[in-house]
């Protein structure tokens, strides 16, 4: 695995050897002089030991640096674990020690033949020594070497190395000067690379979420400081974050309660939000599920939504510890050492503050760190090096989010660069709280059968770590087995009772009933509340009498005992609105619960009966010697609603009901009450419902009304009446926020939903939303019935719901029921590829996967689709799969590296072609001579051998579109009997293009990027005329009579456009696109009548000067 900064080094092999930097698995960055504008230059990093094919995309000769583009990967993308590469200046005149020189010297090679190896020099960079010429000046701490050979310089091979202070890239050696023994190199300060012209547009922007390259102040004193500062915090975080309390293991017999993080840790599956990302290829709004790894790497700011124990802060320190210690893996790997700092917003109003400032980040999560270096978080901000991780929203009072939110937009206003992700319960926030600041919003989704098993797993596996650490081997053995025998039952308990599994669908509720499968020997309850009546008497009750603990408080307290005196905490703090009390708060609580205990007011004061309960109850921890809380806030919601419903407290609840924080306790409340108080309770929510005047507020109480009366055992059917003629009122939902509400209630929701025949077209699509968000078996039906729906939009949504449900299930139940002939359907895994066989035949299938050759032979049904798009694919390097396609008609292929060869395309019946091409060899463009039906060719991409992108021509293309990623030459088009549209993307040679299509017989649109509208000789006329002054005679001036449709881009000098009315004389459309600066001026071109000119927003049609 790569991790360290200095294995971005690679060897660059051209008109003499040299050394690079990656900046991505494709990217190098070296001296330009090595190069010796070579066009044959081979890149070779020594993990993969095979020189790969590179081209210059950019260079600077006055810096003389180069930035080089590789075929292919130079290292397998799943070991690049670095993380995002650190680019520094200078920040003071003093000298800085301890850098280092990565390279491939020519003093440093090994065996007979003389090969490479790396040298790494250490030395000091003196700010002063190039200060004039804006060079950096490495003098190395070793003394200088002998000469290899008379004349040659022990270093050579070492140009276009990296320069780091420590983990930061400050410079790129360009020349070792002269007269100083070899002491010292010279190096091009990355500022003035990262200035050059034309150099930030190919590092930053070129992936959603990459976040641009911050250029962070290197200063001798502060830069070691902070360096060894953050290993230090960095320890610290992983000794905090690397344990996870995992519910129930302490039942293994000891009294630790934390285990490996690593292996406890399960990555969920999310959700994002749809609509809101695209990419150049496809339109990205299919929101399928993927793991939570993979969606945090390109999304620099995340809301992440999830309902009590689904996992949220688990995630919270997982990334934290990880990302400190550099320890994540290729997906996010940019985030690798980045610095985290954990905000648990629980804890903030006991401190007396919103949200921290910059000072307090490193300090608010209660790390064991010594003294913070004064301006160290500052410095992290400013070089967009943070992860600021944000823990529950939702547990902040809402009266102080606004103020919160604020205090975090402010913070990343103020340093923008820098990642952050904040986790909040669903409903807790509106949908758009945040999406002016950019965040995306994820949504946690429920553990899939397949998680909970993998979850359960995990659980015993943390459990038999304890088992290493016994003394007793034989006891170990037992022990370790008899885990295993637990396991093994509980997953065939599982598949047994679905009950059982839909229960285990979070995280936290998954625990429980792992802890209490182990504890009751297989004997589990079926119900929310009975669960958690069930390990809060596991908690409470046995566990020190099974474990052989006595009373060393001195107290004995019941199971009944515990929940009274916990329950009135739990009241308390949901009264107040906090999460977290101190000691003093607590005392006075049980000092009140008390009075009426005598039992336990006889065995100690209120200040013993408290370190009984921190110690002994397994129910509260102590995060400070001032805070104490409950060990989840589900634990604190459950009694607290089970002391409300003791002391009479519907009305309380009643009151409260327009709260969001109360709506968990008030639903908690209805497993407490006898079948009296739940029709009490329900029908005082429904008429505390209708006397609302805010509709927000009358359906927020009717859908919890709603999600109470599923709940309860037993309810009259009037009742339930009541609440149904409630819930069809909301439908269709308003708005997402109202939709996620309504999706709360389930499966109940879908049998009251209005079919198609009822809605206009904004409703039909709402109610589609809404299915498609409560997901499962029981959604099909309703969106089968909207498959012939006439809007395109529902069709689109019906469609883009595909990845959420069971593959083959929803392709039979719903996609076979479709017209998809005029659809694109995005497939985004293997089984929804081999379920397209349900479907009938479909427009367009874009395939964004990864899978080889001879898998999508297997899969792909042989039959039906009509266009194929491949893009991001990987592992594909042959077409052959293509040919068992029968009725295919258009191919479109990008992102897919491997692919190298075309004659697999030869004689297929295509009419569209569309090829992104990476590096190959020009003669496998003349397979697509062979294509006699194709009339649309489009070639984007550098060849291996030419920078002519095209086949030497082609009897049927009537519209050709080329581009590439460095200047585009077009040499001639007369072999393009039929070619009647030219598009010309990204830059290009314009005199080669107009030659071209001078040669081009049925040419009739030509559409290219040119930098003057005064054109080239011998299109345009020039001011001095050479050939007139050889022989006598001026240049013929070439026209363009059959061109009809004009389209100039990236126009930077606008002027006259004579040259334009004498080149063209035909045209009927102009498109003008200027980059700023003074508009055209099109007097001449009023002499082609009818001609319509668009200069920008600006649509003109002409008026001829003699109309005669």
């Amino acid at each position: 695995m790569l991790r360290s900064a200095v294995d971005r080094t690679v060897a660059i092999l051209a008109g003499s050897q040299g050394t690079g930097v990656m900046l991505t698995p494709r990217l190098v960055l070296t001296s330009a002089h090595v190069l010796w504008d070579r066009e044959w230059i081979r890149v070779v990093h020594p993990q993969s030991e095979q020189p790969l094919p590179a081209r210059t995309m950019w260079r600077d000769d006055d810096s003389d640096v180069a930035l080089l583009l590789t075929g292919e990967e130079l290292v397998d993308p799943e070991r690049w674990e670095l993380p995002r590469l650190r680019w520094g200046a200078l920040g003071a005149p003093d000298p800085l020690p301890g850098c280092q020189v990565v390279g491939f010297p020519a003093v440093q090679r090994f065996g007979p033949t003389g090969h490479l190896e790396y040298d790494q020099l250490t030395g000091t960079v003196l700010p002063m020594a190039g200060r004039i010429r804006s060079t950096l000046v490495v003098e190395f701490d070793r003394a200088p070497v002998a000469d290899p050979a008379p004349g040659e310089s022990p270093l050579a091979g070492l140009s276009g190395a990296p320069v780091f202070a420590g983990a930061v890239l400050i410079g790129v050696v360009t020349q070792v000067p002269q007269g100083r023994g070899h002491r010292r190199v010279e190096a091009v300060p990355v500022e003035q690379v990262l200035r050059a012209s034309g150099f930030p547009h190919h590092v930053a922007g070129a992936e959603p979420g990459h976040i641009p390259p911050v250029v962070e102040s290197v200063t001798p004193g502060d830069h070691s400081r902070d360096e060894q500062f953050e290993r230090h915090y960095a320890h610290a975080l992983r000794a905090r974050c690397r344990k996870i309390e995992i519910f129930g293991i302490d039942e293994l017999g000891t009294t630790e309660t934390n285990w490996d993080l690593d292996t406890a840790y399960l990555s969920l599956e999310a959700i994002s939000a749809p609509g809101t990302r695209e990419n150049a290829a496809v339109n990205r709004s299919v929101a399928a599920p993927r793991r939570i790894n993979e969606l945090l790497a390109d999304r620099p700011r995340t809301v992440l939504r999830g309902g009590a124990g689904a996992g949220k802060t688990t995630l919270v320190w997982w990334l934290a510890s990880h990302a400190a210690c550099g320890a994540l893996g290729h997906e996010l790997a940019e985030l690798n050492h980045l610095v985290p700092f954990v905000v648990p917003m629980r804890s903030l109003p006991a401190r007396g503050m919103a949200f921290p400032k910059p000072h307090e980040l490193a300090t608010v999560a209660e790390l064991q760190i010594d003294g913070v270096p004064e301006g160290w978080a500052r410095r992290v901000l400013e070089a967009g090096r943070a992860l600021l991780l944000v823990d529950g929203m939702d547990e902040v009072p809402p009266a102080d989010r606004e103020e919160a939110r604020r205090r975090l937009t402010d913070l990343l206003v103020m340093y923008p660069h820098n990642r952050c992700l904040v986790t909040v319960r669903p409903l807790a926030v509106a949908a758009d709280w945040l999406s002016a600041e950019n965040f995306e919003e994820l949504r946690l989704l429920p553990m899939r059968d397949e998680d909970v098993l993998a979850f359960s797993r995990a659980w015993h596996a943390a459990a038999r770590l304890e088992c290493a650490g016994f003394r007793d081997t034989h006891r170990a053995a037992t022990e370790d087995q008899n885990l295993r025998d637990l396991e093994s039952g509980l997953e065939q308990e599982l598949a047994r009772n679905p009950t059982l599994l839909r229960l285990s669908r979070s995280p936290l509720l998954a625990a429980v009933v792992c802890a209490l499968h182990r504890r009751r020997r297989g004997f589990l309850p079926e119900t929310r509340w009975s669960l958690y009546n069930a390990s809060l008497t596991m908690l409470l009750g046995s566990r020190d009498t099974l474990r052989r603990v006595g009373a060393p408080e001195g107290i004995v307290l019941g199971v009944e005992e515990h929940q009274q005196l916990l329950q009135r905490v739990a009241a308390w703090l949901t009264r107040g609105g906090y999460v977290e009390f101190s000691p003093a708060q607590a005392l006075h609580q049980i000092q009140l619960a008390m009075r009426g205990m005598p039992q336990v007011r006889n065995q100690g004061s209120p200040e013993a009966v408290l370190t009984h309960l921190l110690n002994r109850s397994g129910l509260l921890q102590e995060r400070s010697e001032s805070a104490v809380q409950f060990i989840h806030r589900t634990f604190q919601d459950y009694l607290a609603a089970k002391e409300i419903q003791e002391s009479d407290g519907l009305g309380e609840l009643l009151r409260n009901a327009d709260k969001e924080e109360w709506q968990d306790i008030t639903l908690l409340a209805v497993g407490h009450c006898n079948r009296g108080e739940v029709r009490r309770l329900i029908e005082g929510l429904i008429d505390r419902g209708d006397t609302a005047v805010d509709p927000q507020t009358r359906g927020d109480i009717h859908v919890l009304a709603a999600r109470c009366a599923l709940s309860a055992v037993v309810l009259e059917e009037e009742v339930r009446e009541r609440i149904a003629h409630r819930i069809r009122s909301l439908l269709p939902p308003s708005d997402a926020t109202a939709a996620a509400k309504l999706a709360s209630l389930g499966y109940y929701v879908l049998d009251l939903a209005p079919g198609p025949e009822e809605l206009d077209d904004t409703e039909a699509m709402a109610v589609v939303e809404l299915a498609r968000d409560i997901g499962g078996a029981a959604s099909l039906p309703l969106l089968r019935r909207f498959a012939h729906h006439p809007l395109p939009a529902v069709r689109r949504l019906l469609i883009d719901a595909w990845p959420r449900y069971p593959e083959e299930d929803y392709a039979r139940e719903v996609l076979a029921h479709m017209s998809l002939e005029k659809e694109m359907v995005t497939v985004v895994t293997a089984a929804m590829a081999a379920a397209l066989r349900h479907c009938g035949p479909t427009g367009l299938v874009a395939l964004d996967l990864h899978a080889s050759n001879a898998e999508l032979a297997r899969i792909l049904p042989h039959s039906g689709i009509r266009q194929l798009m491949v893009f991001g694919n990987s592992l594909l390097d042959d077409l052959s799969f293509v040919r068992k396609l029968s009725g295919l008609s258009s191919l479109s292929l990008s992102g897919c590296p491997r692919v190298r060869k075309l004659s697999a395309l030869e004689g297929l019946p295509l009419d569209s072609l569309d090829l992104e091409l990476f590096e190959i060899e020009k003669s496998e463009l003349a397979h697509l001579r062979r294509l006699d039906r194709l009339t649309s060719l489009s070639v984007v991409g550098p060849l291996l051998d030419s920078n002519i992108p095209l086949p030497s021509g082609h009897p049927t293309v009537e519209k050709l579109t080329v581009a590439s990623r460095k200047t585009t030459v077009i040499n001639d088009l007369s072999e393009w009997p039929v070619l009647r549209e030219l598009v010309v993307q990204d830059d290009c040679d314009a005199l080669s293009v107009l030659l071209a299509a001078s040669r081009a017989p049925a040419l009739s649109s030509l559409d290219f990027a040119i930098e003057s509208l005064r054109l080239p000789v011998p299109f345009g006329l020039s001011e001095f005329d050479e050939q007139m002054l050889v022989t006598g005679k001026p240049v013929e001036p070439r026209t363009l009579p059959g061109v009809r449709r004009l389209t100039l881009r990236r126009v930077r000098s606008c002027g006259s456009t004579e040259d334009l009315a004498r080149v063209f004389p035909s045209l009927t459309e102009l498109t003008i696109e200027h980059l700023g600066g003074a508009a055209p001026d099109l007097s001449a071109l009023r002499r082609i009548a009818g001609l319509a000119i668009r200069v920008g927003n600006r649509v003109l049609t002409s008026t001829p000067t003699d109309a005669r």
